[in-house]
């Protein structure tokens, strides 16, 4: 039986397409295309943020550590997994004076073979930390729940989609169509076009905190309960 879940429904009136393409020649690259499958989406202004944190925090998809806590900000499950919490990192070049986003040290831990990028940085903060932390989980962007649907079942399980969620998340896009369908007349006075993100909360104390915090960016809500 599926748990109760507080999802909110964000009505979006576009999403942000670079519209970039590029290609890959005789090991040169030239120009490079977006993977058209891509289930993730990102709206302009979700861009701009990431931008914004990409300057600030630099590149959090490696193994990012901070020198002055020893800690991992970035891929501690990378790091469990691969057993790299007692292993020295191969650092490829160092940097004195840090970099703007603190970056100290650049390198790489060799794990089977293959090589996974490490980060060390400094002159972070707790409050540094735990965003970059946060930020690096966020993953940005949201789910394109019609890509998802269309895709084999077997390989979204395979990487750690749970068929109830892929089901609930289905059904939930139909009732959410199907809802907009009903509202139509009401909802083309002001938007052409709508995109639809799905937040899961695990309690409605948590809904209800989104709901309002949203409504005051001036995002478009509906609170929904399954």
């Amino acid at each position: 039986m599926m748990n109760n879940t507080f999802p909110i429904m964000i009505l979006h009136e576009f999403f942000y397409d670079t519209g970039a393409e590029c290609h890959i020649t005789c090991g040169k690259i030239t120009t490079m295309k977006l993977y058209a499958d891509n289930p993730r989406r990102v709206t302009r202004k979700q861009a701009a943020r990431l931008k914004e944190t990409m300057t600030e925090f630099g590149d959090l998809s490696g193994i990012v550590h901070d020198l002055s806590t020893d800690e991992i900000i970035s891929g501690n499950q990378r790091s469990l997994v691969a057993q790299l919490l007692s292993r020295e990192p191969v650092i490829t070049e160092r940097f004195d004076p840090p970099q703007p986003d603190g970056t100290s040290a650049i390198g790489y831990f060799d794990f089977n073979g293959r090589r996974f990028g490490y980060r060390a940085v400094t002159g972070w903060d707790e409050e540094k930390r735990q965003r970059a932390n946060l930020v690096a989980n966020a993953a940005g962007g949201s789910w394109d729940v019609d890509l998802l649907a269309n895709m084999d079942a077997a390989l979204l399980q395979g990487i750690g989609f749970d068929e109830e969620l892929l089901a609930a998340n289905r059904e939930m896009a139909s009732a959410m169509a199907a809802m907009l369908e009903s509202e139509k007349p009401q909802i083309s006075q002001n938007i052409t076009e709508l995109f639809l993100i799905l937040v899961d909360c695990e309690t409605e104390a948590a809904q209800v905190e989104l709901l309002e915090r949203f409504n005051e960016e001036g995002l478009k809500c509906r609170a929904l309960i399954s």
